[in-house]
């Protein structure tokens, strides 16, 4: 997962509102920050939106988006 996927999931998974706080405010206490501190660190974007899926209670499939979006386009096309 690249940064840019992993706003595209946050906007398609939670919202542009509700995505900017939890990617600002929500502490992922296991990997230890925010994800916006986390991502600025260099984390995995990965590993940093399954953080969020967890921490939310997602479906767990969502920590896929990115990749079934990019299917779902390509059989489209």
């Amino acid at each position: 997962m690249r940064r840019s996927e992993f706003d595209e999931a946050v906007a398609e998974v939670l919202g542009d509102t509700y995505g900017t706080a939890v990617t600002t405010d929500l502490y992922l206490v296991p990997l230890g920050g925010t994800a916006r501190e986390l991502l600025d660190r260099g984390a995995d974007p990965q590993q940093v939106w399954e953080g969020i899926v967890r921490e939310l209670d997602l479906d767990p499939e969502l920590a896929w988006v990115h990749r079934s979006e990019k299917k779902r386009l390509r059989r489209a096309n």
